[in-house]
């Protein structure tokens, strides 16, 4: 896609924001020039320039000094308005603010899994003493020790949920019917080779092609029931099942496709979900947040977009995005923003090369799209631009896929 003159890549100006903007995939709008001869002394700050040379103050401050990315200054909104100057200043402070509050999840989810790590070093050195103790004097032992022990060992699970975000794991179910066998590859190249897999065998076959892992759980849809299962691959068990209430299934309200897609779940950088309709919503695809623990139901929303007339559909940041078709020239043509409860019809062409996309998900980890798509399985990276609109179209906010 091609980008308005307003938005230009700061990324490639501003060296201290190049990791930063990189690994959130976001292209940032700038100004023009950096001028690192009046940065101030002795600090991380540089003056980028709306235009060269002096022009009556306007004058964007970056920093990555502390939490702050950027501060900008500009004039007094009522002062100078309308000037397309002013205006470019207000895009770049919302996309700055935009990285800022990223910074900070990320700032946030590092410190605690931080916290995890310490309390671990602790148990570890707890349960080593223990262990010593038990291999010097075997006499020791005795029932409470060993519940103690137990106890111990029972404490690095929340470690464990913290270290599987570091991995590439791959899992599949092949086929959309009544399969019962998950395979687990360690990784994209064991997948494939075909090589180093382990085999989970599930208590009950599943439907459609809608299913997710999610915490070290398999989320999937129940063979020919509204039913959601999640199936915990550490022990083998189903830790709990709920039907989706009234949801439609059995190719009922599938995508265009069929293939009893029912109910799709899926998993973005906020939580578990499901695309789903009922009859009371007239066959329009409804979102709905799941409890991951108990799958219940925990907000949902009505996106008026036929879902028999979808392809397939995907979820970045709490949008939802449908593509028209699972065939070739099929395009991202709807989103959905729960933020702002709000729609937008959009075209982005989507390259289906091999012309029968049978399954459509977000990877939030690695940024990009896994396909199933007529025997092949296909990766698409993804690049989110965030476009703000100028006052004349009240400052929506517009996510589009690159």
């Amino acid at each position: 896609m091609k980008m308005s003159v307003a938005v230009l890549k700061i990324g490639a100006v501003l060296s201290t924001m190049i990791m930063i903007t990189n690994w959130m995939s976001h292209k940032l709008p700038t100004l023009v020039g950096l001028r690192q001869d009046i940065a101030r002394p002795e600090t991380s700050q540089k003056i980028i320039s709306l235009f060269p040379g002096e022009d009556d103050g306007w004058q964007v401050f970056g920093s990555v000094q502390g939490k702050c990315v950027c501060s900008i200054l500009t004039p007094v909104q009522s002062v100078c308005s309308s000037d397309p100057r002013y205006i470019h200043l207000r895009q770049t402070s919302d996309h700055v603010q935009n990285v800022s509050q990223y910074i900070e999840m990320l700032n946030l989810r590092t410190s605690q899994d931080l916290r995890h790590l310490h309390g671990s070093e602790m148990l570890l050195v707890t349960m080593e003493t223990r262990l010593k103790t038990a291999l010097n004097n075997p006499q020791s032992l005795t029932t409470k020790s060993l519940q103690e022990l137990r106890w111990s060992m029972s404490q690095f699970l929340p470690l464990r949920t913290v270290m599987s975000r570091f991995r590439s794991d791959v899992w599949v179910m092949e086929g959309y019917f009544k399969g019962k066998r998950l395979v687990e590859y360690p990784s994209l190249s064991d997948f494939a080779t075909g090589q180093n897999f382990i085999i989970h065998h599930l208590d009950q076959p599943w439907s459609g092609t809608g299913h997710v892992v999610y915490n070290g759980s398999l989320y999937y849809n129940k063979h020919n029931s509204n039913t959601l299962i999640r199936y915990q691959l550490s022990s083998g068990h189903i830790l709990s099942q709920r039907d989706l209430d009234q949801a439609g299934f059995n190719n009922t309200f599938p995508y265009s496709w069929g293939g009893s897609s029912d109910i799709d779940l899926m998993a973005d950088e906020v939580g578990l979900w499901a695309v789903y309709t009922t009859l009371p919503h007239g066959g329009n695809a409804v979102l709905s947040r799941l409890d991951p623990d108990t799958l219940q139901v925990m907000e949902s929303w009505d996106t008026g977009f036929p879902k028999r007339s979808a392809g397939e559909s995907f979820l970045i940041c709490q949008t939802l995005y449908l593509t028209n078709s699972h065939l070739a020239g099929a395009k991202v043509h709807f989103s959905y923003h729960t933020s702002t409860s709000s729609y937008e019809y959009i075209d982005i062409p989507f390259h289906n090369q091999y012309s029968h996309i049978s399954m459509l998900d977000y990877n939030p980890r690695m940024r990009a799209l896994f396909t199933w798509n007529n025997g092949h399985q296909v990766i698409y990276d993804v690049t989110l631009l965030h476009f703000i609109k100028t006052h004349k179209n009240n400052h929506r906010n517009i996510s589009n896929l690159i």
